[in-house]
């Protein structure tokens, strides 16, 4: 089973999609509010008639509004729709669309061929490749280019204004307007495609390193499984709060013994293989980590001990499918001891690790290939 990140990093691209979602459309809110507030301003200016279409900005102001609070709406959504994950595959999407639109809105306000449009285009594309990958920003980007395209080109054939808040745009279309849009493409297109493919190589590798990164710190590499940092850390946030969380730590019984008589290989085959059958036997919301040598930590969130017990002794049933052969052909089953308890937060995790082992080497005791369970809900306190 594939470790999956639980997005609570501190960086950005660690987020979870909900959050990032809530971030872009929060700095799109930003950049429409600049709007709303440039043309009150300009309205209320007395020395801005001469270049300032003011009848046109009495238009759009509205829309500038709308745009705003639409903004603020998705990003409510984003938040809303976070705990379902079918349902907020859907939203980057949506996201992407609406910025994609309403860039091209702006776009035909302030002119096609301003600097400012090329600098949303390539900022916004950027972010969104970095938050969200290629498959939500490339359409939103080729449905953006294909619209300023043939609104520049109506533009320069005259059939639409240019830059309709302004009186004298910036950059006043040439009168040779289709000739000179064609020598701009013909010059402009291949530098700026090979910018943007380097950068989304560039992009796309330094995703797959921080993946990287984020795997070998946070997992076994044996296993595969969290390591014993990350669970550390996932312990530490469910002991601050106040719902019910189970915690089970197991250790393979007689584990010397594999490694003597079938030789470390095999040693490393049979973590792997317990490995797998506890993913097998736990819910994807459950924490399995390898916790240090032959010993395997599971926490499980919102789990009674009743069905804490029912899942520890589905796993302590299936380990002993896994079969291993000495070098003599002797011949036997793995079994696994389990120490279990529940605990409700807030609770210490030192002193919760501490009385969880105690019941394990209880069930090593009492002859191993067991769980031993408590059910009390709190710990002693560290002093």
């Amino acid at each position: 089973m594939t470790v999956q990140p639980h997005n609570s990093g501190r960086f950005m691209l660690d987020w979870s999609l909900s959050s990032k979602c809530i971030a872009i459309m929060l700095l799109q809110a930003c950049v429409e509010i600049f709007f709303v507030i440039w043309k009150i301003y300009t309205l209320s200016a007395t020395d801005v008639s001469s270049w300032v279409n003011l009848s046109a900005i009495h238009t759009h102001l509205p829309y500038s509004i709308v745009a705003c609070i639409l903004c603020l709406v998705l990003a409510g959504l984003a938040h809303v729709l976070a705990p379902y994950a079918r349902l907020m595959r859907v939203i980057p999407f949506v996201c992407a669309w609406f910025i994609a639109c309403v860039m091209c809105y702006h776009a035909h306000l302030v002119g096609t061929l301003t600097p400012l449009t090329g600098v949303m285009l390539i900022g916004l594309s950027t972010l969104g490749l970095m938050l969200f990958g290629r498959w939500v920003t490339y359409p939103a980007v080729l449905f953006a280019v294909i619209v300023l395209g043939i609104s520049t080109l109506m533009t320069l054939l005259h059939l639409i204004p240019y830059a309709p808040l302004f009186v004298e745009p910036v950059l006043p279309a040439p009168t040779k307007a289709l000739s000179w849009l064609i020598s701009i493409m013909l010059f402009a297109t291949p530098l700026v495609l090979g910018i943007f493919l380097l950068l989304d190589h560039t992009i796309e590798q330094w995703k797959q390193n921080a993946a990287e990164v984020w795997r070998l710190s946070q997992t076994d590499a044996l296993t595969g499984l969290y390591n014993r940092h990350y669970l550390s850390h996932a312990l530490n946030a469910q002991a601050e709060k106040t719902h019910v969380v189970s915690l089970a730590l197991l250790d393979i019984d007689h584990f010397k013994r594999i490694n003597d008589l079938c030789g470390h290989l095999v040693g490393d085959q049979v973590l792997q293989d317990v490995a797998h059958c506890l993913t097998q036997a736990t819910r994807q919301s459950d924490w399995v980590g390898r916790f240090g040598g032959e010993e395997f930590l599971i926490v499980m969130p919102n789990t009674p001990a009743p069905d804490a017990l029912l899942a520890m002794e589905r796993c302590r049933t299936n380990l002993q499918q896994i079969q291993v052969t000495s070098t003599h052909g002797e011949t036997w089953s793995v079994s696994a001891s389990f120490g279990l308890m529940t605990l409700t937060g807030p609770f210490d995790v030192s002193s919760g690790l501490s009385e969880v082992d105690k019941l394990l080497y209880e069930a090593k005791r009492q002859g191993r290939n067991r769980v031993i369970y408590t059910n009390k809900t709190d710990v002693p306190q560290q002093g």
